[in-house]
């Protein structure tokens, strides 16, 4: 099978990552290599690293992002950086609990086909932490991607360098003051980048399944694993399987 980080069709892949969390390097490590995916890095901003004056520097006064989730920001942003200045057309961006679906290669060259030919800033989202979907009503067979008014998580997305510079122009000149997915949703509507949702996902977030520890979501650090993913695929079957077919 054609595998797209081969032959340019995605030009760089990014893995969001914090040192001390080995279990997810080996992971990542692990698995793209098995998809045969080659990839950099993004180390920059470890949560252990964030200083008073990072945060005084990158935050509103009156939000109290915690260092992992203000670490996470700022990798995403270095990650846009570096596709920004390479001026890719297609890149992929993924946090280290990513998990991929067995036939991520397949689905990925259906999706490239629809996005090839786009020009205007846009991200396509992968996967689907969130459990969210678009609605059955709007599927059409063979089609893969469906333009959305919002992200959906950032575990997995594709994004080109017109979309990733236009998220850094907006971060010159503000501070952050939601999470990372909240602050792309605005900056997206505000800077005119279109978002695509992925269907079928062929992503999901094993900090979502219960796969890893969560080092973000407080409430989901306080449950154990097992309850985590029983959670994660009961959501899930009710709002893909049950309320997806009454959109």
């Amino acid at each position: 099978m054609t595998n797209a980080f081969k032959t340019g069709r995605v030009q760089a892949v990014y893995v969001i990552h914090d040192r001390r969390f080995a279990d997810r390097a080996e992971h990542m490590e692990a698995q793209l290599g098995r998809f045969d995916i080659p990839f950099e890095y993004i180390l920059n901003h470890d949560a252990t690293t964030i200083t008073p004056e990072l945060r005084h520097r990158f935050t509103a006064a009156d939000y109290d992002l915690a260092n992992g989730k203000l670490s996470c920001a700022l990798k995403h942003f270095d990650a846009l950086r570096r596709i920004a200045t390479g001026g890719f057309r297609r890149a992929l961006v993924l946090e280290d609990d990513a998990i991929l679906e067995k036939d991520f290669h397949g689905e990925l060259l259906a999706i490239l086909e629809e996005c090839l030919s786009f020009s205007h800033p846009f991200t396509v989202q992968l996967g689907c932490a969130n459990n969210r979907f678009t609605p059955r009503s709007r599927l059409r067979p063979g089609q893969r991607l469906y333009e959305a008014g919002e992200v959906r998580a950032n575990e997995a997305f594709l994004i080109n360098a017109a979309a990733a510079q236009l998220r850094l122009d907006w971060f010159e000149h503000n501070k952050l003051s939601h999470s990372t997915d909240c602050t792309f949703n605005i900056v997206d509507h505000l800077q005119g980048i279109r978002t695509y949702w992925a269907e079928p996902t062929v992503v999901v977030q094993g900090s979502a399944t219960g796969r890893f520890a969560s080092h973000l979501d407080i409430k989901q650090m306080k449950r154990p694993l097992w309850m985590v993913r029983a959670r994660f695929w009961l959501q899930r079957l009710r709002k893909k399987h049950v309320y997806g077919r009454l959109q």
